[in-house]
Order: C-alpha cells, then structure tokens, then sequence
C-alpha cells in the first residue's frame, strides 16, 4: 500500500493537460490571471517588505523577478514573486484548506517553467498538481493546524509550491514523492503575525514558494526524503495537528477538484473579511446610507472565524499588516470610501479618521454562523437600524469572464504606465496560453 507522499506522488505526476477537463482547464486559467493581476497591482517602487526581500537575493539566474526583471535563481524569483502576489493580501482561497494556493503554486511553476523553457501544457498540468496536492494535504487537517496557531496558507502552500515544481520538471512518481517528503522538513509559518501586526506574512508566503522549489530541486539531484513523512508516527501531522487524517480520492477517481471551490478575494485584505465588506457595501448602496448617518455597525461571524489572530483588532496599528486582518478597519475603509483598495493599508493604516470609524464598529462571534458567511447590522443615528448578510462560497468563485472583469478593474491601482494596455496583454496570454508552445509570452507581460 503506497505512503501518503507516494500516492499523491502518482496523482501529481500523472497530471497531463490533455487529460484535464474543460472546467478545469477554465479554473486554471481563471486562478492564473487573478493571481498574476494581483501581483502586478501589487508592486510599488517604496514596498518596504518586497523591497527588503529583493535585495536579500542579488545573484544571477535563468527565471526573473517579475516587473523589475532582474535574473534569479528559480528558487529566489519565487521567493521574491510569491511576496509580491500576497502584496494586497488578494489571494485565492479554499475554505476548506483554510488559507491561500495559487500565491506559491503559481510563481513556483513559472520560475521553473521559464529556466526550462518547458512546453505551455506542462505549465497547465504542473499548475492542477500544485493546487490538487495542497487541498489533499490540508483537507481534514488545515483547521486543527490553525487552532494550534499555525498559518495554513504556509505550512500547506510547501506541498502545493513542491507537486507543481516537481511537475514542471518532469520528475517521476518516485521522486515526486520525495520532493514532498522534502517539502514537511520546510513547512513552516505562524499566525502571530497577524496577533502583533508585524510583517512576517509575506514572507511566509515567499518561503513556502521557494521551499517547493528547492524541494523539487533536490528531490530531483537524487536526495530521498522519508516516505511516511506525513503520516509517520513522528510526521508532518502528528506533529502540527496532532492526528492523521484520511486523504481525500484523487480528482479523477472522484470527479471533485478542489480548483473548482477555490474563491476569488474581490477585495484586498483578510478572507474573513470579505463577506462583512460585501454585506455592507451591497447594504449602504440598496438602502442609499450615507456614510454621515451610520452610528455604528456590528458584525457577525462563525467563532473560528471571529477568533482568527488580527480579526478583532481595532488599532491603532504599527503597520499595514494589522488593518489588514482588522474587520473593524476594513469596514471602515469601505464605510467612508465605498470601496478597498491596497493604499488604505499601505499609506492609511494610522489614518486618525479611519480608526475612529473602526472604534464603531464591532466584531461578535455567533455560533450559528458557518465560516464564510457574515451578518452585518448598521445602525444609523437616528436609531433606525438595517441588516444584511452574506454567503461568500460559491458566490466568489468567479467565472471566466468575472475574473478578466476584476482583473482589468485593478488599472487605476496599477503603478505602472499603460495599466489597461498591460492588463489586456495579460488576460490575453493567459487565455492563449494552453496554445503557446512555452510561457515566455505570459511572463513578458509581467516585465516593466
């Protein structure tokens, strides 16, 4: 009977893009460009973080940072494009997993993809077997890794970032499997990040990208890693969930693919928070409220939801990092300016005005709740008071054609000239990308 690592090996390096669905094809295509639309309305020339990250890897390579373009290793241009996909903290989410995929698949897959110089359809296939690894390996196991205070996103995104490397370089089942054996000795990430607002997140991020790449890397030279690194006695799980879980079938035995429940974040900042902001924009705008009127505003979520680090934080905060998990911030973000965008984190996280709007409003956990829905309740001034409410799954797992709309409305955050022109060449190449003979043209559209 195969390991774990074994038996998601086989699932990993069978992945072909002819044997692909459609659907799944679409899903794909769809997590590639909100992905890569994320990194580019991400960068900015005075990011502190991405900033720090770059100049801590200053050799030469065969893959390139994106925007700037200057040469990495594979490894250190996904380390370095990672951080910047998390920039808006916009990232695809899987409830399921409870945190991020496509922010260290992705740019693990394309770092490699372009030293290679491997075929388009190899790009498809390595980008299912990243997001397919990472589900299986976080479902059923992701919340108990949480409630320990592990971040999700990171210690699972190493597996997800090691199955789509592996697969761009065409590694075998065998050493598939020890690429992902490797992967459990990087995992790595906790979530006081987000309790002190301190700025780690990113990195975290950037490290399960690189790690996935190094793993597949050494894995590839011939390095075993053990086989039962997951389910040993003295595995992956034991150790950050404290039981083993049963894995889920492959997609293609059971017809379910995880890429297809992965949600598109419409706003940037927390994933819990996406609801309650959505509540209250839809809120504001059918009831016509003006910001004026609003006496305060409470807001309901799922405990596990209203317990996560940061979420319950009103600031003041020492940096962007804490607004961006506050829910109490972000409301008030969207109550005075009807919409979010990255610089209410990066340039107004200490805004006077803005956090005496937060201290209104109030984050209560309610036990019939499921995660990802939300109640919010606005109370006006002269007493009146007005609910809405919000379901997040499926209603962000955006389309095709969704996706390109949110995309190409990041122009105006773009710091870069042409932002409609640059945008259009990339949903473009994204969309020809299952017909390009390799990725070049995709990654050009991500150079300044």
């Amino acid at each position: 009977m195969p390991t774990y690592v074994q038996g998601l090996a086989r699932v990993a390096a069978g992945m072909k893009a002819a044997d692909l669905p459609a659907s799944v094809v679409t899903r794909l295509q769809s997590c590639l460009l909100y992905n890569l639309g994320m990194a580019m309305a991400g960068y900015r020339k005075d990011d502190l973080s991405w900033n720090a990250i770059r100049n801590v890897y200053t050799g030469g390579g065969e893959a390139r940072m994106w925007i700037t373009g200057e040469s990495r290793s594979p490894q250190e241009a996904a380390f370095t494009n990672a951080a910047l996909v998390a920039a808006r903290g916009q990232n695809d989410t899987l409830q399921a997993a409870h945190g991020h995929i496509g922010c260290h698949v992705v740019p693990a897959v394309l770092a490699l993809a372009e030293q290679r110089r491997v075929p388009a359809t190899d790009v498809l296939a390595a980008l299912a077997a990243g997001y397919e690894t990472q589900a299986a390996v976080a479902q059923g196991a992701a919340g108990a890794a949480v409630s320990r205070g592990f971040r999700a996103t990171s210690i699972f995104g190493v597996f997800g970032a090691a199955a789509g490397a592996a697969r761009v370089l065409g590694l075998d089942a065998e050493r598939t499997a020890h690429a992902l054996a490797i992967a459990a000795s990087f995992a790595a990430g906790t979530m006081q990040t987000w309790a002190d607002g301190s700025m780690e997140w990113r990195l975290q991020v950037g490290h399960a990208s690189h790690s996935g790449v190094v793993a597949a890397l050494l894995a590839e030279g011939g390095l075993m890693g053990a086989a039962r690194a997951l389910e040993g006695a003295a595995g992956f799980y034991k150790a950050f969930t404290g039981d083993v879980p049963e894995l889920p079938k492959a997609p293609a035995a059971s017809g379910q693919w995880a890429i297809d429940r992965v949600m598109f974040k419409p706003y940037p900042g927390c994933a819990i928070n996406q609801g309650p902001v959505h509540a209250l924009l839809t809120l504001l705008t059918a009831r016509d409220i003006a910001t004026a009127e609003v006496e305060r505003i409470d807001v309901w979520l799922s405990p596990t939801q209203w317990a996560y680090p940061g979420v319950a934080l009103h600031g003041p905060f020492a940096t962007s990092a804490g607004a961006v998990m506050s829910t109490a911030f972000m409301l008030a973000a969207a109550l005075r300016d009807r919409a979010l965008r990255q610089s209410h984190f990066a340039l107004e996280y200490d805004d006077a005005g803005l956090l005496e709007l937060a201290s209104r409003i109030e984050a209560h956990a309610d036990a019939d709740m499921p995660d990802g829905s939300a109640r919010v309740q606005v109370e006006l001034k002269s007493g009146e008071r007005h609910e809405g409410r919000c379901k997040d799954e499926p209603g962000f797992v955006f389309d095709w054609t969704d996706t390109v709309a949110l995309v190409r409305g990041l122009a105006p955050e773009l710091e870069l000239p042409e932002a409609d022109r640059r945008l259009s060449r990339l949903v473009e190449a994204v969309d020809r990308l299952g017909a390009a003979e390799n990725a070049g043209a995709l990654i050009a559209c991500l150079m300044a």
